[in-house]
């Protein structure tokens, strides 16, 4: 019987996360690097999840690409560019969190609170619907699609983004179009939320080497080039 809330140390992250995918009954789903796939596919294997017995829908995987190609094609795995978090949900009851990050000051857990639960399983979808089986797509890099980014980031409007960029309001939902097609998001909510978690910064602009973002100003603005 797990305790509502439990502390995990850093070196027992995957461990612990292979012992839920083992363990589990109904379903699993996961956000974890790209190493780990092997190791918690095994798991879940032995356990059936993923076996004959069970329909891919049972679980779901989306990992974080290190640049090599995962072995096993598989519909109910997914990569991602980038992730702020590794989690994983067994059977809707227990979710296990941790910082992608790896810091050793930062905390990891393990909980069966059902609003803790609840939340690891939203964050798990939100990320799972701008995952891609054969990675995620990449859009050109320009300074103003950058700068959209940021502002949806921060909320603005299509009118005021316009008015920061010195474009059109055209201009700017035939950008925000573009970026919800290359990261599935469905709505501009999606994609600024992403881009606010850190998920879409990488993972959807290809800027070429020995290039740098404009300066931020002191002011609200960004100076960029249409």
């Amino acid at each position: 019987m797990h305790k509502r809330t439990e502390m995990i140390e850093s070196h027992h992250l995957l461990e612990s996360l292979l012992k839920l995918a083992s363990t589990c009954k109904s379903g699993f789903s996961a956000i974890v690097p790209q190493e780990w796939v092997p190791r918690v596919l095994t798991a879940m294997e032995r356990n059936d999840l993923a076996g004959r017995g069970r329909p891919a829908s049972s679980y779901r995987i989306a990992y974080v690409r290190n640049g090599t190609r995962v072995l096993r094609a598989d519909p109910a795995v997914r990569a991602l560019s980038t992730s702020p978090i590794w989690l994983a949900v067994a059977d809707r009851r227990l979710a296990l969190v941790s910082p992608s990050s790896w810091n050793t000051t930062h905390a990891s857990w393990i909980t069966a609170d059902k609003n803790g639960v609840q939340a690891a399983k939203g964050v798990f979808e939100l990320l799972w619907c701008g995952a891609h089986q054969n990675g995620p797509p990449v859009l050109k890099s320009t300074e103003r699609r950058s700068a959209v980014l940021i502002y949806l980031a921060r909320g603005l409007t299509d009118t005021a983004i316009a008015g920061q960029l010195h474009v059109t309001e055209r201009t700017v939902r035939r950008e925000i179009r573009a970026l919800m097609t290359a990261t599935g998001s469905a709505t501009r909510f999606q994609l600024g939320l992403r881009t606010a978690l850190g998920v879409l910064s990488p993972p959807v602009l290809d800027r070429p080497e020995n290039t740098r973002p404009q300066e931020t100003r002191a002011d609200p603005g960004l100076k960029v080039r249409s």
